[in-house]
């Protein structure tokens, strides 16, 4: 069985529910079905944009400041490197993100295997480099608190996380059914804000990347691990149509060469990365399939 088939058979139950819960619980606005009316003009209109100017666009989850830090270097890199135009675009929300990923206006994206996913099967992109650092993300619960012992146990109670599509937080909903029996989400803008919030009360459970727990409680003095996902690969770049064959082998190229772990140096140092290592298509096989309900978004 394909690693998609067997992705989708074990969701199968929990997408019947996801359009409801998540409007209901998360807040946003949801959908269990994207027409292909939709995905057509997307991929057309990210292969008939003029050529004179490629953007670059990210996660956001990062400060408007610390993103153009981060990324401005690279795309300054990647223009002298390939000849073109390549500027970074900040997204200053999650939805405003995902929409225009889905109308293809991106040209090259870094962000989390789902999405790598979605665009690889959806907008003929390509991965070009991850951070070699597989991605893990755990569910915490405060020392103090001897009645969450389990993610079960969050039923009814309150969680802080990132907004959807946030990998972590739809990992987390996946694992409740019942769109009646799931923790409520308090949402947060950062790794730091969400586990500062469990600290102090504001939630019962944090959703965090366990390099990030290891960041915040280096000794696990304050919080444990009450549950533990699979690794996905890390944070991903892919490549659009618009980019030729050569335009992104050279891209490739440059991000792995002495000079490019130089200018992806603060990147990867939020990330816990040491390097950044080529993609290949078959790792995000299946991936997409957390999607499933999310507005805009039909696997």
């Amino acid at each position: 069985m394909s690693p998609t088939k067997s992705v989708s058979k074990r969701t199968a139950k929990w997408r019947a529910t996801t359009c409801l819960s998540l409007t209901l619980l998360l807040g946003i606005s949801a959908t269990c079905s994207m027409s292909t009316e939709r995905i057509v003009p997307a991929l057309q209109k990210a292969i008939a944009k003029p050529s004179d100017e490629y953007v670059l666009a990210a996660a956001p989850d990062r400060s408007t400041t610390i993103a153009h830090q981060t990324y401005g270097p690279i795309v300054d890199y990647l223009s002298q490197i390939t000849g073109k135009r390549i500027v970074y675009r900040h997204s200053p929300d999650w939805r405003t993100y995902q929409q225009a990923m889905q109308q293809g206006e991106y040209d090259l994206a870094f962000d989390g295997s789902h999405f790598v996913s979605w665009r690889i099967s959806r907008l003929e992109h390509e991965p070009l480099v991850k951070a070699a650092q597989e991605d893990i993300f755990v569910v915490l619960a405060s020392r103090r608190d001897h009645h969450l012992n389990l993610l079960q146990d969050l039923v009814g109670r309150s969680v802080c996380g990132h907004a959807p599509p946030h990998y972590t937080t739809l990992r987390v909903y996946h694992e409740f059914d019942n769109p009646a029996r799931q923790p409520i989400l308090i949402r947060e803008q950062s790794w730091q804000a969400i586990y500062q919030a469990m600290i102090t009360g504001k939630c019962d459970g944090a959703i965090m990347s366990l390099e990030a727990y290891h960041q915040v409680d280096p000794d696990g003095r304050h919080a444990r691990i009450v549950f533990k996902s699979k690794a996905i690969p890390g944070q991903t770049l892919t490549a659009g149509p618009r980019l030729s064959p050569e335009d992104k082998a050279a891209i490739t190229r440059a991000l792995l060469s002495p000079e490019g772990r130089k200018v992806t140096k603060r990147l990867r140092q939020q990330l816990g990365a040491t390097k950044i290592t080529r993609a290949t298509k078959s790792e995000y096989a299946g991936l997409d399939t957390i999607l499933n309900g999310m507005w805009g978004f039909h696997i």
